[in-house]
C-alpha cells in the first residue's frame, strides 16, 4: 500500500514538471517571434511629464509600443493598458488607458532623433473632456533612469 501511494505521488510530481516543461517550451516558442533572423530593437522612452516609460519594440524597422509603466524613483507605480498600437501614415501611433484617472491618452510621433521622440498627444477624461499638446520623450533605461554617458555614446555609435 505504501508503495502505491509513492507511485502515485512519483506520476503526479512528474507530471507537474511536465506540464511545467512544456508550459515553458510554449513560452520560448511565443518569444521565438523575436527570433535572429529578424532585425529587434528594444528602447525604452521616458515622458518626463507624467513619468512613465514607453517600451518600443522595432522588428525590421517596423515599431510598436508593448507596454506604458508609471516609475518613482525606479519603482513601478502604475501599469497602464496598451489600447492600440500602429503604423498610419509612416509614423508610430498608439494609445493607452490609465487606471488611474480614466484617462484615454492618444500619441503620435511628430519627428525623433536617436535619444528623443517629439509626439503630439490627444486625452480624453471620463467626463469626454479632451485636452492635447506636444511632448518630448526622452531615451532612457527600462525603469525610466537616466542613460549613463557610456549608453549613449554606444547608442550613437551604433547608428552611424
Amino acid at each position: 500500500m505504501k508503495k502505491n501511494i509513492l507511485f502515485f505521488h512519483f506520476v503526479l510530481i512528474v507530471s507537474i514538471m511536465f506540464l511545467c516543461g512544456l508550459n515553458c517550451t510554449k513560452s520560448i516558442k511565443d518569444d521565438s517571434i523575436y527570433s535572429s533572423d529578424r532585425a529587434v530593437d528594444v528602447s525604452y522612452w521616458l515622458d518626463p511629464e507624467t513619468d512613465t516609460v514607453h517600451k518600443m519594440i522595432t522588428i525590421n524597422e517596423e515599431s510598436s509600443v508593448v507596454s506604458i509603466i508609471k516609475y518613482s524613483n525606479g519603482i513601478t507605480t502604475e501599469v497602464m493598458d496598451i489600447v492600440k498600437s500602429e503604423i498610419i501614415d509612416g509614423r508610430l501611433n498608439w494609445a493607452y488607458y490609465v487606471p488611474s484617472t480614466g484617462y484615454t491618452v492618444m500619441m503620435k510621433i511628430v519627428s525623433s532623433n536617436d535619444n528623443e521622440i517629439t509626439v503630439a498627444w490627444d486625452n480624453r477624461d471620463v467626463n469626454d473632456e479632451t485636452d492635447s499638446g506636444e511632448e518630448v520623450l526622452i531615451r532612457c533605461e527600462e525603469n525610466g533612469a537616466e542613460l549613463s554617458p557610456h549608453d549613449i555614446n554606444v547608442l550613437n555609435d551604433t547608428v552611424e
